[in-house]
């Protein structure tokens, strides 16, 4: 199987090393992108569209955002990156 970082060296939108801002946790529990944040719930919150939702308990899902205080931030979602490989 192929490492985060040895997938994303692959991919034509992270052409140097040192623009990938993807790594694993030190405890190896997650992967994440130390550049890319949760944004606080708002007035502003996009509705109706799908979006990744953290709620309370700090727990994410995707799902539509329709105004419920249970939710405490969100993200858009990711987009697929064009790669150098058919498929992974």
């Amino acid at each position: 199987m192929m490492s985060c970082l040895a997938w994303l060296k692959t991919c034509t939108t992270y052409t140097k090393e040192s623009d990938i801002t993807v790594q694993t946790t030190s405890d190896g529990a997650a992967v994440v992108d130390t550049e890319y944040f949760w944004i606080p719930v708002d007035k502003d919150t996009p509705r109706g569209a799908k979006l990744q939702l953290l709620g309370q308990g700090g727990v994410a899902i995707y799902a539509n955002y329709d105004g419920d205080s249970f939710w405490t931030h969100w993200c858009p979602l990711p987009k697929k990156a064009k790669t150098n490989e058919k498929d992974h």
